[in-house]
């Protein structure tokens, strides 16, 4: 299941479309005793598309896996199983995550490395303005507190 990085740093319900098996409707999985069932082939299950609704937690990462609860594959004669999922999250180009950090590659002109500057960083939350000190080089990493991944130290607990 693929997130944006914003829609990940916020978590929510999302809708997840699936084929899956269920239980034949009109043999009950019981593949009918005289004759083969029509509607499943005889295979007392059938392949159906169904929608479940997800709860991504907020500040999910990259390969989490969130589990459903009852709403896996259904055996014969038994219940379903839970569904996990594993998510994918599109990173924008140049943003990588690092523990519970974000760090982005920020382009900067040969004037604004040498006299320091101030640039504006976008952010899933909004963008912010970032003071780039005289004599930046390529090396350098700037922080910006509080714009984290959620559970980061330095980030205020959300309300």
């Amino acid at each position: 299941f693929t997130l944006s990085l914003g829609e990940a740093l916020r978590g929510g319900r999302h809708e997840l479309r699936l084929r899956t098996w269920a239980v034949c409707p009109v043999c009950a999985g019981e593949r009918a005793r005289a004759a083969r069932c029509a509607a499943c082939s005889g295979l007392g299950r059938r392949r159906i598309a169904r929608a479940v609704l997800v709860s991504v937690p907020p500040g999910s990462r990259p390969g989490d896996v969130v589990r459903v609860a009852g709403e896996g594959e259904q055996g014969r004669g038994r219940l379903r199983g839970d569904l996990l999922v594993r998510l994918a999250v599109q990173l924008p180009e140049g943003v990588r995550i690092e523990g519970l950090d974000l760090h982005v590659d920020l382009p900067l002109t040969v004037p604004e490395t040498w006299a320091g500057a101030e640039i504006s960083l976008p952010t899933p939350a909004g963008s912010v303005t970032v003071s780039v000190p005289a004599g930046t080089d390529g090396r350098t990493t700037l922080r910006v507190r509080r714009h984290g991944l959620p559970g980061h130290g330095d980030r205020e607990p959300e309300r």
